[in-house]
């Protein structure tokens, strides 16, 4: 099977030690297809390479990687996201189409999504990340704060 596994790195920088294993167990187990990213690229570049990604799977067991689910659900893409990942239950409240990495099998992976799939994801992101979605947000809050300081 062709595909290649990239690894975004570039957060723990703080942990040289963690970023070696794992590009070290990367290169072991899948060779030149193992793409490590271990320093930050051009937001645009960054951009270009998720659009290029079919299939990303987040097994962090913490809230992490917020912005990457959201432009990869924008790009239509199959996401995978550990339970524990408190952006798996938030995005699925959004109304966005993801799996949960308990539910990841061969099958799964290969299933082709529908076009709906991918257009409704990438409706639910504009629609919640929106200027006007964010506007509404901020009047909401600003609203409550101006009612406390009055009551």
């Amino acid at each position: 099977e062709e595909y290649n596994v990239y690894c975004v790195l570039s957060y723990p920088q703080n942990n040289k030690k963690y970023i070696s294993q794992v590009v070290s167990y990367g290169e072991q187990l899948f060779g030149d297809r193992f793409y490590p990213l271990t320093t930050f690229s051009p937001y645009e570049e960054y951009m270009g390479m998720l659009s290029k990604i079919d299939i990303a799977i987040f097994n962090n067991n913490r809230q992490q990687a917020l912005g990457n689910i959201a432009s990869l659900l924008f790009y239509g893409k199959k996401v995978f996201v550990n339970p524990m990942n408190g952006c798996l239950d938030y995005f699925l409240k959004m109304g966005a189409h993801l799996y949960s990495t308990n539910d990841l099998s061969k099958e799964l992976i290969l299933k082709e999504e529908s076009k709906c799939f991918k257009i409704e994801n990438q409706k639910n992101i504009l629609k919640f990340y929106s200027d006007v979605s964010f506007t509404e947000r901020w009047e909401k809050i600003f609203e409550s704060e101006y009612e406390m300081e009055t009551n």
